[in-house]
Parts: C-alpha cells; structure tokens; sequence
C-alpha cells in the first residue's frame, strides 16, 4: 500500500506541474520514468605504481618477513587497545595480564629487537674499535710500524677489497635512489590531494542535491497535489492509456470470437441437416433399388431370356444387378447434436453485449475514478496538509543543507591548511634529502678514497721496486686507503645509527599498518566489538546514532564506499532519518490509505470480461466439437460414387468447421493470454518505485587509499628501501676496513723491509 500510494502521489505530481499541452503531447511508456537521476563523476584514481623501484621494494619487504614472520598479531593488538581504552584501578590479577600482555609484544618483536641490539652494538663498538685501532697504530702495532713482511697475496686481497667496495657502491645506489623517489614521489602528492578534494566537492554537491531532490521537492509536490487534487481525470486517464494497449486486443478478440461461435452453430446445423437428408434418401434410395431390381429379376425370368441369342446378355445383366446397392452407410456417421446443443447452450448468453459492457466500463475508467475520487478530496486534502508539515518539520529536525554547508566549509578549511602547509613541507623534505644525501655522500667519500687508493696503488705499483723504495703514486693510493679506513671508524657508527632508527620505526609501520591495511587485518582491529567502549559493539553506529547495535563496521564502510554505493545505504542513515519513509509514506500510509480504499477497490473491479463471459469461453470449449470423427464423413462419402455430385459441398463443410474449430481454439488463448496480461499490468508498474541512492561516496575510500599511498606506498616504503640501502653499505665497509688495513702496506713507502740471503 506505501507503494501505491507513492505511486498515485508521483502520478499527480507529473500531471499537475507540467503544461497542459504537454501531457497530451507526451508518448506514453510502459515504464514508470522517474526522470535523470544524477550521479557524480570522480577523477581520482587512488592507484600507486613504483615502476622499476618497486623490485627494491619487494626486496624489504622480503627482508622484513625473513625479520618478521609472525602473522599479524590482532588479537593481541586489540588487547593492549582495550587496556588502554578501559585503563581502572590497577590490581594484581590486571597486573600479571599486563605483564603478560608485554611479554607477548616483546616476544612478538623478538627479530626487530635482535637486529636492533646488533644495531647498537655495532653503534657502540665501531667508536671504540676505532679508538682503540688508532692508539694500537700509535705504538707501532695493529700495522703501526713501517716495515712490510713478504707475503704473495695480495692480489687476493685487492680482489676482496674491491667486491666489498662494489656492494657498498650497491647499497650507496639504492639508498639513493629510494631517497630520491620519495622526493619526486611528494611533488606528485599535491595533485593527489587536490584531485581528492575536488571529488569531496563534488560528492557533498551531489549530497546536497540528493537533498532538494528527497526533501525540498518534496515540499513543491504536496502543494502541487493540494492545490490540484482532482487527480481523477489525470489518474483516470493514464490508466486507461496504460490499460488499453492491453485490454482493447483482449475485448476485440473477445468480439470477434461471438461471430465465430454463430458460425460454428451455422456448420453444425448444416451438417445435421446434412445427415439427416442422407439417411432419408439414402432409405428412399435403397427401397427404390430393390424395387428395380425386383423388377429386372423379374424380366430375367422371362423365356425370351432363354433364347440363344439373348442369354448372353440377360446373363451378363443378371450378373450385375448385386451393384443395384449403396455403398455408403450413413447410418454410422457420428450425431453432432449433442454439440449443437451444447453450442445452443453457450449461445444462450449474449457474448457481444459482455463484451460491449467490457468496451463500456473500459471507456468509463476516467469518469469511474474522478467519481471515487471527488468523494475522498477533502480526507486527503488533510492528510496532504499533515504530510507536507511533517516533511517540512523533518527538514527542520534535520538541517542536511546546514551539515552539509559546514562540512564544505570544513574540507575548504583542511584544504586550505594543506595549501599552506606545501611549503614547510617542501622546506622539510629539501632537509631530510639533504641529510640523506649526506650520509649517502660520507659513504660515497669513503669509497672515493678506497677506489682511489686501489687505483693509485695498483697504478703506481712495481714489482721490482722494493718496499722502502716504492713511487710517489703507489704511496699515495696506500694513504688514501687508510684515510678512507679513518672516515669509516669516524662516520659508521653514525650511519648504523640512522639505519637502527629507521629500521625499527618503518619496519614496524610496514608490518603493524601498511601490510594489514592491504589484508583488511586493521579493519578487523578497529571493528573489534566492544573496543572503544565496553557498552558498544559497534563505535561507529554508536558515535553517530547512539546505536552500537547497528551493523556498521569500519570494513564494510570502506568495501561500500570502494564500489562507489550510496551513502544512504553505506553510513545506514536511515536510522538518522528514513527517507524510505517519507518517499513511501509509511509513517501515515495507514491514514491516507483508508481514503484511497474505495478508489482501490473500484479499479480493481473494473473487469476487462465478467465472470459469466469467461465461463462462457470456457463452455464453448468444452462443447466437443473437437473430438467429432470428420474422418468418418470422409470415409463414408469418399467411397460413394453415387453421391459424387454431393461431395465436393460435403468436404468443403467439413474442411470448414475443422478450420473454424482451429481459429476458435487460437483465439481462445490468446483471449485468455490478453485479458490475463491486462489484469496484472498495473500491479507490475507498482516494482518500478525503488529506492535511490543518496549519492556514491567513493570519494571517501579515496581519501583513505590516498593517506595509504602517501603513507606506505610513498614514504614508509622509500624510507625502508634507504636504510636498507644504507645499511647494506654500512655492514660492507667492515670488510672493507679489514682488507683495506692488509692492503694499504703492499702500497704504501715501508721504513724497513725484510731481507733474505740466497
């Protein structure tokens, strides 16, 4: 009924607020038309491509599952939320679940703590290995003294001193460039974030449209209907327009089926007669043969028929006098009067005036509905009024274009800041590039010194110049080799410094927020029933309607918002405000429904063909005529040469009632076929209302895939991929101080050597 009447009320709106004219002028349709519904078109793409960085990336992501094995620890995450959400008087028991609680988070931490201790180990101990070096270098040992001892390896070691400084030049390139592409990465951060913030306008314009649309309009379409409630010629007239196309087929194949039962009567009633003249003459016939051949039996015994001239041919007559007989025999032909009887029967009601009564009530519906309807004006006219207030009073309850207006000046104000933040941004980022490349340039200098010193050493060599007497170049490549063991002592630890900080920070962003949020793992932690509050199941429904019980969850928020559905039907706002039912009336369908009852029940008793016609159709199929045996006819008229004259009229009759019975049957269905579809077309048209989304929201999911990009895709992944980098160089310069050390006497100006006799 909350159908029907939202049917009749958007039925009065489209007649009584256009143009006269143009209703006459309008085609109609089949389909209930509720006009150009709008929906928004969204430019973000919330889709992030490293291209060729990203194999980088997948190498950290590798090592950190080799650090990190451990699934994602939800329960144990929602745990450690609830005691800090629900933090009471602490006792014993809540105590050891504490500690318990921490025990678990260390344990869970267990491969970042180990690389993190190591860390700072290394932080710890390279200073004082240096230290303790240069003091040991300052006695005369740890290669202090001048003087070299003949060994034939060291072109093993400059081939080892060179494999360390390629991997640290490795490790140096890739801190690079991911420090790089964060850089250029953030410069392409502000479109994002305007292209979002443009869909958010769009979106909330879009909302705000839904609004005139559900509530504002809604006000202009009772006035309308109060203002011109004589809606029966309007709501009269479309019906009959509607109903026609399939009731007028109906009722003239209802019409043209009486014409077909008299014609059937008429060949019945002829093949009746027919038979009965057959049988009488057919007596008449057969008393008259058996008198001729009495007769010629007769003249055959007479004497002359003896003579040898004549015997022959009295013979021969005699021979065939047993053809003086009929070979038909219509007494076997099957009665049709009991079908004609029955067919009398079904004539008995006049089938033509059901029918023009059906054409008559047809053609009435408009004067049918405007009648019905000016008996119930008034009692809707009043609940027209009350609706229109209640309307209006929702509008009021619920300021949606005052929400709305704030949360536009709200995202103009974010944007704003966000304008006036790209600047400290780019001066933050233009720092932190700086003090990236630094350390990126102490590592490259350390191995500026070391590639110069193996190139000058390896140049400047010679092999028949004894230890005390080498050149100038092979010296300076040894010292060069050392400076660059000094800057490693001096600049390591600080390296392995960063790289500790950094890898405990964005390890642990990685594994606890980036890598869940793409398995919908933080959904499930932040959707946990009774997390926030131990009375709500659900927070979001609870801050918003003060209904945990709602079934919104965080995770379906987003998924619904992610395939761009409604916000109506995504937020559940219909435990806000039910625009379901102002559109459908439910909240006074029971009051304006009782005025429109009569009018209900007038259209529905409008029949296309009364009950006694429908029987009527039914009789006349059930008359028999079609399990008449015509193929008897055929067969007794056929064989008898007699009736030749006869036949062909006799075949054609039977020809045509089978061709009538035919045409009737086919008729029949699709009278019935009509008149069935007819009935139930207006009750298909009340499926057409449905419920319409208040506007897709996947602004929003773009907004939260957006602040993912930017913060895992963008700078969580490059600041990995850095002190990955970083600290794949800073772990090969340990090597490399050793080999360096070993090295650099094979290159360096000895103060004494050794000396064998031969």
């Amino acid at each position: 009924m909350m159908l029907k009447v939202g049917l009749v009320l958007l039925l009065c709106w489209s007649f009584t607020c256009s143009e006269p004219q143009a209703i006459k002028q309008r085609s109609a349709s089949e389909t209930l038309d509720l006009g150009y519904v709008p929906s928004g078109v969204y430019e973000t793409v919330a889709y992030y491509e490293p291209g060729a960085i990203g194999i980088l990336f997948h190498m950290v992501h590798g090592f950190l599952h080799v650090v990190q094995p451990n699934p994602f620890p939800r329960e144990l995450i929602t745990k450690i939320a609830q005691e800090n959400f629900r933090a009471t008087e602490p006792d014993i028991k809540k105590v050891i679940a504490s500690l318990t609680l921490r025990s678990q988070a260390l344990q869970y931490e267990m491969g970042f703590m180990v690389c993190a201790v190591l860390g700072a180990l290394f932080v710890l101990l390279m200073p004082l290995a240096g230290l303790c070096f240069c003091v040991c270098r300052c006695c005369d040992n740890c290669g202090g003294e001048m003087h070299q001892r003949q060994r034939k390896n060291a072109d093993c070691k400059r081939t080892f001193l060179a494999s360390g400084l390629f991997a640290t030049s490795a490790g140096v390139v890739c801190a690079y460039s991911a420090n790089q592409n964060l850089t250029n990465q953030l410069k392409g951060v502000r479109r994002l974030v305007n292209s979002n913030m443009r869909d958010l306008q769009t979106f909330l314009n879009l909302c705000l449209l839904f609004f005139y649309l559900f509530f504002i309009s809604s006000t202009f379409l009772f006035n309308c209907c109060f203002h011109s409630i004589d809606i029966g010629p309007l709501l009269g007239g479309k019906i009959q327009e509607q109903l026609g196309k399939k009731a007028l087929p109906a009722l003239d194949a209802t019409l043209r089926m009486t014409s077909a039962i008299r014609e059937t009567k008429q060949a019945l009633e002829n093949v009746s007669v027919s038979i009965d003249v057959l049988k009488e003459g057919s007596s008449r016939l057969q008393v008259n043969l058996s008198r001729a051949r009495s007769g010629l039996e007769d003249t055959l015994s007479d004497p002359a028929c003896s003579v040898r001239e004549t015997a022959p041919v009295c013979g021969s007559i005699r021979d065939s006098l047993h053809q003086l007989n009929i070979d038909a025999d219509f007494s076997k032909l099957p009665d049709v009067s009991a079908q004609l009887a029955k067919v009398d029967d079904v004539l008995e009601t006049d089938l033509s005036s059901i029918v023009q009564k059906g054409y008559s009530s047809f053609n009435k519906t408009p004067a049918l509905v405007e009648e019905q309807t000016r008996n119930v004006v008034k009692g809707v006219e009043s609940h027209l009024d009350s609706i229109g207030t209640k309307i209006t009073g929702m509008t009021k309850k619920f300021p949606m274009q005052a929400i709305l207006a704030n949360f536009t000046m709200f995202i103009n104000h974010v944007h704003s800041s966000i304008e006036d933040f790209y600047p400290q941004m780019d001066q933050t980022d233009f720092y932190r590039w700086v003090c990236c490349i630094s350390l990126c340039c102490v590592v490259v200098l350390i191995l500026a010194f070391n590639f110069l010193g193996l190139l000058c050493g390896i140049c400047g060599h010679d092999k028949h110049a004894s230890p005390t007497t080498r050149g100038c170049i092979s010296n300076t490549g040894g010292n060069l080799i050392m400076a660059g063991v000094g800057f490693t002592f001096i600049f390591s630890w600080v390296l392995m410094a960063v790289v500790a900080s950094s890898f405990v920070v964005g390890g642990n962003v990685e594994k606890l927020v980036c890598e869940p949020f793409g398995t919908k793992e933080l959904f499930k932690v932040v959707d946990t029933p009774y997390l926030v509050n131990a009375a709500w199941r659900n927070f979001i429904p609870g801050f918003l309607y003060n209904n945990p019980d709602v079934d919104l969850t965080a995770e379906n928020l987003y998924s619904n918002c992610k395939e761009n559905r409604g916000l109506y039907s995504a937020l559940h706002l219909e435990n806000m405000f039910n625009i379901t039912a102002l559109v459908d009336s439910s909240m006074y369908a029971k009051d304006i429904s009782v005025n429109f009852e009569d009018v209900k029940v007038d259209l529905t008793s409008e029949v296309l063909l009364e009950d006694e016609g429908k029987q009527n159709l039914i009789s006349f199929t059930q008359t028999g005529i079609g399990d008449i045996k015509f193929q008897l006819y055929l067969a007794e008229v056929l064989p008898n040469n007699n009736l030749l004259p006869h036949r062909r009229t006799i075949m054609i009759m039977i020809m045509m009632m089978i061709l009538i019975i035919i045409i009737i049957i086919i008729i029949i269905i699709i009278t019935f076929t009509c008149i069935h579809l007819g009935d139930t077309f207006l009750q298909s048209n009340v499926h057409l209302i449905e419920n319409t989304m208040l506007g897709g929201c996947k602004p929003l999911s773009n907004v939260v895939d957006t602040a993912e990009i930017v913060a895992c895709s963008l700078v969580v992944d490059s600041m990995n991929a850095f002190w990955f980098g970083l600290g794949w160089a800073a772990l090969f310069l340990i090597p490399n101080v050793v080999f360096s050390v070993r090295l650099a006497k094979f290159y360096r100006r000895m103060d004494t050597e050794d000396v064998y006799d031969e």
